[in-house]
């Protein structure tokens, strides 16, 4: 019986150091985990760099990825000593909105601007028109649209058309005569910029006339 007692409380000592040893390897196990867990990383986008900041962090190779709004990507994979304490990373990134960031295995979904849409600039204000239709004769005498009628067949006028705009230019005129258009000319009256002219015919068979003068504007390539 004495002896049972002797075995049972080396039994005890025996599991309570086992138990000991046990613990205290789970002990350290969780503290190395504490320790490797301690550094911390934080980053954020300032303009188009991405500031990363290391405090208690070791690790001697720089993992980034990055990703953009269009689909395209930077990857950041350099040999980059951090030393222990507190110290700063700056990455250039490109002009492009940023939507997921990856740093040392951490994601984030990162909006950057993509919701913030860039101020559009103004659009022109073009106010264009025709202003006036005048008729000449080849000596750039004034003509009436009456006098037109009372003009042989085969004779020979110049009909010319002004314009004005607010930006921008006229680069050509055409006319409609009685519905018939003509083609477009680049001719300018001598001595008076930017009234175009067009040599008509007098047809016969033709007793009245209607004149529409047209004017193609350069930038918005348009005709007025």
């Amino acid at each position: 019986m004495k002896n049972s007692k002797i075995i049972l409380f080396a039994l005890v000592i025996l599991i309570t150091v086992v138990g000991l040893i046990s613990g205290l390897f789970l002990v350290s196990q969780r503290t190395n985990i504490v320790n490797k867990a301690a550094g911390t990383v934080t980053y954020q986008l300032s303009g188009n760099n991405l500031v990363i900041e290391y405090n208690g962090f070791d690790d001697s190779v720089l993992d980034v990825n990055v990703h953009y709004v269009d689909g395209t990507s930077d990857n950041f994979h350099e040999q980059y000593s951090i030393p222990i304490g507190t110290t700063t990373k700056t990455l250039a990134l490109q002009n492009k909105c940023v939507i997921w960031i990856q740093v040392h295995g951490t994601n984030d979904h990162y909006t950057s601007d993509c919701s913030q849409t860039a101020t559009p600039s103004p659009t022109p204000n073009y106010i264009a028109s025709c202003t006036n239709i005048k008729i000449y004769d080849t000596s750039w005498n004034q003509l009436t649209v009456s006098d037109l009628s009372h003009l042989a067949p085969g004779r020979v006028v110049n009909l010319t058309v002004m314009g004005s705009t607010t930006l921008g230019s006229f680069d050509k005129a055409r006319f409609v005569i009685n519905s018939i258009t003509s083609p477009e000319v680049t001719n300018i009256k001598p001595e008076s910029p930017g009234e175009f002219y067009y040599q008509y015919t007098i047809p016969s068979g033709v007793s009245s006339f209607t004149i529409v003068g047209q004017l193609h504007h350069l930038e918005l390539n348009s005709w007025f």
